[in-house]
C-alpha cells in the first residue's frame, strides 16, 4: 500500500507540474484588450513579461470602416523612471490587411516599459486608445534566465514538496483507520515544510535574483504577488509541524495542539492551498536551455 501511495503521489505531482506552466501562461502572461470607436476596432494581446535576450514585438489588429483607410496607429512608451513618452508608428505587417506591429529595444532584467496605443486620424485627432481608460498604461516587464543547475534545484525541491504534500493527503484521508498513522502524517508534513522552505524561499530567492534582479519581492518588501503567496504557503506548512509536535518525533498525540480530526482538516487545506499556489502564481520559469 505504501508503494502505491508513493507511485500515485509521484504521478499526481508530475501531472501538476505538467499542467502548471500551461495554466499559468493562460492566466498570468497575456491579457487581451480591445477598443471600438467611430466604426474602428482595435485588438491587442498584451504580453506582460519578456526575455531580455531579444527585442519584443508589439502587435495590434485594426478593423477599419469600409469607406476609409485613413488613420495612424502609434505606440507611446516610456521607461519606469520617465514621465514623457517616446512614439513609434505601428506599421502594417507585409502580407496582412489588419495586423500592425513595431519592435521595442529590450531592457535589462527587472526593468519595464509602460505603454499604450493610440489610433488617430491623419490630422492627429484621437479616435481611441488601448487601454481605453485615460491615463492607464500596460506594463511590459523584462526578465532574465536562471542557470540550469539553479533551476533544477529549485524545481526539484518544489517537486518534492508537492509529492510529500500528496503523500500527506493520502495519510490524512486514511487516518481513520488508526491513530498510529498520525505519526507518519506528522513526518510528511515536516518534509513538506522543509522542501518548501529551501525550494521556495532559498532557491526561489536565487532564481528571483537571476530573473528579476532582486532576491525577494513579496510582502512587506515589495508587491510581487507570487512571492507573497509562497510566503503564506511556507508559513502555513511551517506552523503545521508545531501543531503536530506530540507525534512529530515520538507518539504522544495528547501533546498535539490539535486533535486528529483537526490534523486531517489542516493537512487537506494545506494540500489544496499548495495546488492553488502552484497553478496560479507562475512560480516556475521554463527550462533554461
Amino acid at each position: 500500500m505504501r508503494l502505491v501511495k508513493v507511485f500515485l503521489s509521484f504521478l499526481f505531482t508530475l501531472l501538476l507540474f505538467w499542467i502548471t506552466p500551461r495554466f499559468s501562461q493562460q492566466t498570468q502572461q497575456r491579457v487581451y484588450f480591445d477598443s471600438a470607436a467611430e466604426r474602428f476596432l482595435i485588438d491587442h494581446d498584451a504580453i506582460y513579461r519578456h526575455s531580455i535576450d531579444d527585442d519584443p514585438e508589439v502587435t495590434a489588429w485594426v478593423t477599419t470602416p469600409a469607406d476609409t483607410s485613413s488613420f495612424q496607429l502609434k505606440l507611446l512608451y516610456r521607461n519606469e523612471s520617465d514621465t514623457s513618452h517616446l512614439v513609434k508608428p505601428m506599421n502594417l505587417v507585409a502580407g496582412s490587411y489588419d495586423l500592425h506591429a513595431t519592435i521595442l529595444p529590450h531592457l535589462l532584467k527587472g526593468q519595464s516599459y509602460y505603454y499604450h496605443l493610440e489610433l488617430t486620424t491623419r490630422e492627429g485627432r484621437l479616435i481611441t486608445r488601448i487601454p481605453e481608460e485615460p491615463g492607464r498604461e500596460i506594463r511590459l516587464y523584462f526578465e532574465g534566465t536562471p542557470g540550469l543547475i539553479l533551476w533544477a534545484v529549485h524545481v526539484g525541491l518544489m517537486y518534492l514538496a508537492a509529492m510529500y504534500g500528496f503523500l500527506s493527503f493520502f495519510d490524512a484521508v486514511t487516518l481513520h483507520r488508526g491513530e498510529r498513522k498520525l505519526g507518519k502524517l506528522s513526518h510528511k508534513v515536516l518534509m513538506v515544510a522543509f522542501f518548501l522552505l529551501f525550494g521556495g524561499l532559498v532557491a526561489g530567492a536565487l532564481v528571483s535574483r537571476s530573473r528579476f534582479d532582486y532576491f525577494w519581492g513579496g510582502w512587506p518588501i515589495g508587491a510581487n504577488q507570487a512571492h507573497s503567496m509562497i510566503e503564506i504557503l511556507i508559513i502555513y506548512w511551517l506552523v503545521l509541524p508545531v501543531l503536530f509536535k506530540g507525534t512529530l518525533f515520538r507518539f504522544k498525540p495528547e501533546k498535539n495542539i490539535v486533535s486528529a480530526a483537526g490534523a486531517v482538516v489542516l493537512t487537506l487545506i494545506g494540500v489544496l492551498f499548495m495546488i492553488a499556489v502552484y497553478l496560479t502564481q507562475d512560480l516556475f520559469v521554463g527550462i533554461p536551455l
